[in-house]
């Protein structure tokens, strides 16, 4: 699709008149937001983006603090383990679990679980191959 050349022209005009329209508001708003910041005593924009970023986040922790943190650390593990040996385990407390807290399967539980499965996937073998 071809314009005419003087519509052409006319639109390119037209865009460039907008886009000097909309560099124009940008410094007005520059200049009123750095007014603003002046009433309020903050820093401008300007001179807000020149001045370097600091590392936001945690601070560095100091070595004595390192060492206050390690002895209350220490004195909580103690004190959790000291409470976990005077306690007496009930017998349902002496057995063994595995991580997921349940009791491990005994050999006769997985040979029984192991036939079923190779029967499962032998099952399905053979449905794959018929079909």
């Amino acid at each position: 699709m071809t314009f005419p050349a003087t519509l052409n022209i006319q639109i390119t005009d037209a865009i460039s008149a907008r886009q000097a329209q909309i560099t124009q508001l940008g410094r007005e708003i520059d200049a009123l937001q750095t007014a603003a910041s002046g009433l309020r005593g903050q820093k401008t924009a300007s001179r807000a983006a020149s001045t370097p970023k600091t590392k936001t986040g945690r601070r560095p922790m100091s070595a004595a603090a390192r060492k206050a943190v390690s002895a209350r650390m220490k004195a909580s593990w103690a004190k959790r383990k000291k409470a976990s040996q005077s306690t007496p385990k009930t017998s349902s407390q002496s057995k063994t679990k595995t991580k997921t807290g349940r009791k491990p399967w005994t050999a006769a539980e997985r040979l029984a679980i192991s036939k079923r499965m190779k029967a499962s996937w032998a099952k399905r073998k053979r449905t794959k191959r018929a079909g």
